[in-house]
């Protein structure tokens, strides 16, 4: 999870991300959900006062289906993609350990060819260049 990540979570047994955020007083104004899923939590943020922008990303189209039905009232600063986002671009299976395609301890497999078994994805970097906006303010 990452060095800073596993800092702050440390003291939540259960972490939600906007818990966290307001047990440590920390305000945003956009949000990157790499895989919102269903937009559960994705609506979360966009309930918050502060958030001006959400970057959604959700490769599965029937989950991505129901996270666009789920924010139909918040276009304005929803932004979604259909994509997964990761350090590479072009195509990926997710295996199990198993090896089968499913989840769990995943293994990616990355590809520059589209098949029945292949997701798209993209980073960070391609998806959303950074304006002066989203620059980091230092707080990490």
């Amino acid at each position: 999870m990452g060095k800073f990540l596993n800092r702050l979570y440390r003291h939540f047994e259960s972490p939600g991300v906007l818990n966290v955020a307001r047990n440590i007083n920390l305000e945003f104004s956009w949000v990157i959900e790499a895989g919102c899923h269903d937009g559960q939590d994705t609506l979360k943020f966009a309930s918050l006062p502060n958030v001006e922008e959400i970057f959604a990303f959700e490769p599965d189209r029937a989950a991505m289906a129901k996270a666009r039905q789920r924010l139909r009232g918040h276009q304005e600063i929803v932004h979604f993609s259909d994509l997964a986002l990761l350090d590479k671009t072009g195509f990926v299976s997710i295996y199990d350990h198993y090896g089968e395609l499913g989840t769990g301890n995943t293994i990616f497999r990355f590809s520059d060819i589209y098949s029945e078994n292949t997701i798209a994805c993209s980073t960070l970097d391609i998806e959303i260049p950074a304006p002066k906006k989203m620059e980091c303010s230092g707080w990490m």
